[in-house]
């Protein structure tokens, strides 16, 4: 599940359409295909072009461990299975992905933050 729901983020960014609220809970499996998940609950989305995408990619893949499945995977696990897929992720800022990857694996974001992520490539609590 958690290299299927990297995938999907990975498929929907593709497609500019940035879920916001992507965690196990707003993913379907379609015809019990795990690697053909759908995403739900798509009103918490940022849809365009993204001009801050390594952070919202880092507060994405972070959010997705953060929200449940850092109870079933292991965090150097999920890191690890983070690392094979940015090289799919297309050009980032690694450092920009990073900061975001590490907060939001331990911290939370309420939706109106959520939002200024991929507006604006900051959120008053991060060091930047």
């Amino acid at each position: 599940l958690a290299k299927a729901g990297l995938d999907l983020i990975l498929q929907l960014n593709q497609q500019n359409i940035y879920h916001l609220d992507l965690w196990a809970g707003n993913m379907m499996l379609n015809n019990n295909d795990i690697n053909n998940l759908k995403a739900i609950d798509l009103e918490n989305c940022f849809v365009g072009k993204n001009p801050h995408p390594s952070e919202t990619l880092g507060f994405q893949l972070a959010f997705l461990y953060q929200h449940q499945l850092s109870e079933f995977v292991s965090e150097v696990l999920y890191d690890q299975l983070v690392k094979s897929r940015l090289a799919k992720a297309g050009p980032i800022d690694k450092n920009r992905f990073d900061i975001f990857y590490e907060h939001f694996k331990h911290h939370g974001a309420d939706r109106k933050e959520r939002h200024l992520i991929p507006k604006t490539g900051r959120l008053p609590q991060l060091p930047l």
